[in-house]
């Protein structure tokens, strides 16, 4: 069984490497095309880097890889249990329900630190590309063409693209099947399914020894012992690099039986499936649907505007924070849809990747925006032409710092501040702060940086790109946006640096009643 079952792993992981790199290229691809390397000096390039690569956009090309590969896995090793057990009421659905709520979570409190690695890996390539260019007497220009074709071609960034990948697909793959055996309803075991061949890590080459792991085999809701080290699954991210790095190994599922040769069941011996899942380090939401449910009825009643599926929304994403719709007299609608953040026509539309961690956040964003398109100050241009004398706290509040940003005196030391940003980490500060989360604390430095870029054009600052800042008042309405999430949600990174320009956005959502 373990032999077969290798040699369709080994096949398996080949494709899902393939995929994987392809996914992290375009990313990588895509970050360094929304670079302005025409616009850098010798002395900002660095600054420029740092403020463009976008963790946002590595987490989510992890994301997507989990996705991809995760349930594909998932519904492989689905079919092999159901092959032992021989129950037909065991299907996918579970895995496909278990492994999407908790992926979010998993990616936030695993893969942060790697995350943090992957891009500044990527920096520092971006780096040596100019540094390069700018030793053999090239200017900026040059660089910045000579880097538009390098985009463009096949290899960019290619080789470390496939690295990354090879390491994640195993920890995808070997995560889903663990969540995928997780919810058979049966006791399950592990067992260890080394590479075996000349690229097997194993002592005295190695510190860590995977050859010699090759069938071990323990309880599903327990850690191998890995050359001293607790993985839960080979590839798994609490694991130290030289233990996880490139490896190819992978987890067969066994049905657990009793002496007598029979499947052991969970609800026959009373042990909690549940409890397997936390186990293996996720931060599990708990439901909590009854209890919320007068308030949901109360919702229902008293506004038309929510969501008719919104008891659904709550049932799928687990922690769907009620508290959001507290603000609002007029609530807007909400879908669920594959596209990024957005506010049209009256609905708020986001991404399942930013559900359940970020979801009264993005909709307290984008409804900021709404806010703006219904007082119709867009179209009438406060900023250009005539002024609104509704309008006029915000015009206010936006010109006080805006010129005090842009202020020749105090434009550099903006500058440094938020440029230096990038390189304080969760660990470093986001915890001295008051986080619980990486995931939280880079969507505040994102927010903050993007305030600034709203104020600057991005000349200081950045986010959503400098063509973005060319429509009509765009940097008005971001800014409301942001002084939205203030106001309702908090930020307690801006709020630590610029308690001043925080406070002002503050009351200038107060004096507007913009809790429209």
């Amino acid at each position: 069984m373990i032999r077969q079952y290798r040699k369709q792993w080994l096949r398996w992981h080949r494709g899902y490497e393939r995929t994987a790199a392809v996914i992290f290229q375009r990313t990588f691809k895509d970050i360094a095309k929304n670079i302005p390397f025409d616009r850098m000096s010798v002395g900002t390039y660095k600054a420029y880097l740092i403020t463009y690569v976008n963790k946002e956009m590595i987490f989510d090309s992890y994301v997507k890889v989990y996705e991809e590969i995760g349930v594909k896995h998932g519904k492989r090793v689905g079919v092999q249990i159901n092959k032992q057990i021989k129950q037909k009421d065991f299907t996918v659905d579970g895995f496909l329900n278990e492994f999407k709520r908790t992926l979010i979570n998993f990616l936030v409190n695993n893969e942060g630190n790697r995350i943090t690695t992957v891009r500044q890996s990527y920096i520092q390539y971006l780096t040596q590309i100019i540094a390069k260019g700018v030793e053999e007497g090239k200017t900026l220009s040059m660089i910045a063409t000579d880097m538009e074709k390098l985009i463009k071609s096949r290899n960019f960034y290619r080789w470390q693209a496939l690295r990354i990948a090879r390491t994640e697909t195993t920890a995808a793959s070997n995560y889903a099947a663990t969540v995928s055996s997780s919810v058979s309803g049966v006791l399950m075991d592990k067992v260890w399914v080394s590479a075996l061949d000349a690229r097997t890590r194993q002592e005295p080459e190695s510190r860590f020894d995977h050859y010699h792991m090759n069938q071990v085999r323990v309880p599903l809701e327990e850690a191998f012992n890995v050359s001293g080290e607790k993985l839960m699954f080979p590839g798994d991210p609490k694991g130290s690099g030289g233990n996880v790095i490139n490896c190819r190994c992978s987890v067969a599922q066994v049905v657990r039986r009793n002496a007598d040769g029979n499947i052991m069941r969970i609800e026959d011996v009373g042990a909690p499936v549940r409890n397997i899942i936390p186990n293996i380090g996720i931060n599990r939401i708990i439901r909590n649907i009854d209890l919320d449910k007068n308030k949901i009825d109360e919702i229902l009643a008293t506004n038309q505007n929510v969501p008719k599926n919104i008891v659904d929304l709550i049932d799928d994403f687990d922690g769907f924070d009620l508290s959001m719709f507290d603000h609002f007299k007029k609530l807007q609608k909400l879908n669920i849809k594959k596209v990024h953040a957005n506010h049209m026509g009256g609905i708020v539309s986001m991404n399942k990747q930013t559900l359940p961690s970020l979801t009264n956040k993005v909709y307290i964003h984008e409804s900021g925006h709404f806010v703006a398109d219904s007082r119709g100050w867009i179209k009438r241009g406060i900023f250009k032409g005539e002024k609104d004398k509704a309008a006029k706290p915000l015009d206010d509040i936006f010109s006080k710092w805006k010129k005090d940003i842009l202020n020749k005196n105090n434009r550099k030391k903006y500058w440094d501040e938020i440029n230096g940003i990038s390189y304080q980490s969760f660990e470093t500060l986001g915890r001295k702060l008051g986080y619980t989360n990486s995931r939280e604390f880079i969507d505040d430095i994102g927010a903050l940086k993007d305030t600034f870029g709203a104020l600057t054009k991005e000349r200081i600052g950045g986010g959503h790109g400098v063509s973005y800042y060319k429509k009509v008042n765009s940097q008005w309405h971001e800014f409301i946006a942001h002084a939205y999430e203030n106001r309702f949600k908090g930020n307690k990174l801006f709020k630590s640096m610029y308690r001043e320009m925080y406070d002002d956005m503050i009351k200038m959502v107060d004096e507007l009643n913009l809790n429209y």
